[in-house]
């Protein structure tokens, strides 16, 4: 049974173009759509009517439901959904779920008189707050403890000292999963991959050679 991406390569077009020609969600130049409509013509190319109606209401629209975009991580994830919908020609919808983390001051002091020689936060914006409270009390980073995030935004370099953080390509990783879910949606059925990312240690100063408590 031929699919949109057979429709796409016999018209040359994109797939983005074969979609917006059959759910009628844009408008596609005339010759260019009697083009696509021959290359569907030539293949009896046929869509699920439900499909066809999902995707009328959908109007090739991508959406990404993410954390709170004021994390810098998230703010990276969504530009890289971004840049790949703005190529296909695709409308972004992103729905921002925040999330409320208070830090436990407490809980914190409580930890800082334990033998602790170093803490690694779940991200780098953990990271910074730690490093405000601890410098607060006057716990001197990294000579009495050393501090390590993760996600390498750009406040990272900024800090007092420079946090030392875990670097991952986030617009990379968000790109590929913004491709492979239009894919989906144009009726291309990719092949099974395993897409590997390398993360990197990005050592800067608030980290110290270990020492005894």
């Amino acid at each position: 049974m031929a699919t949109i991406k057979d429709v796409a390569s016999l018209a040359g077009v994109s797939t983005a173009t074969v979609s917006r020609v059959i759910n009628q969600t844009a408008w596609v130049e005339p010759v260019t759509r009697e083009r696509v409509e021959k290359a569907m013509r030539d293949l009896n190319y046929r869509r699920n009517a439900a499909a066809i109606a999902l995707a009328k209401r959908s109007g090739d629209m991508l959406g990404l439901l993410t954390g709170n975009l004021a994390d810098p991580f998230f703010a990276h994830l969504a530009r890289g959904v971004e840049d790949v919908s703005r190529k296909q020609q695709y409308r972004l919808m992103v729905c921002s779920g925040g999330h409320d983390e208070e830090m436990e001051k407490a809980g914190l002091d409580f930890l800082v008189k334990l033998p602790l020689t170093a803490a690694v936060t779940f991200n780098d914006v953990m990271a910074a707050g730690i490093m405000r409270i601890l410098h607060q009390r006057g716990v001197q980073l990294p000579q009495q403890l050393s501090i390590v995030g993760f996600d390498d935004v750009v406040l990272a370099r900024y800090l007092y000292p420079a946090l030392t953080t875990m670097h991952y390509p986030v617009e990379q990783m968000a790109r590929c999963a913004a491709q492979l879910a239009i894919q989906l949606y144009q009726g291309i059925t990719p092949p099974p991959s395993s897409n590997h990312f390398n993360a990197e240690l990005v050592i800067r100063d608030s980290v110290a050679p270990y020492f005894s408590r």
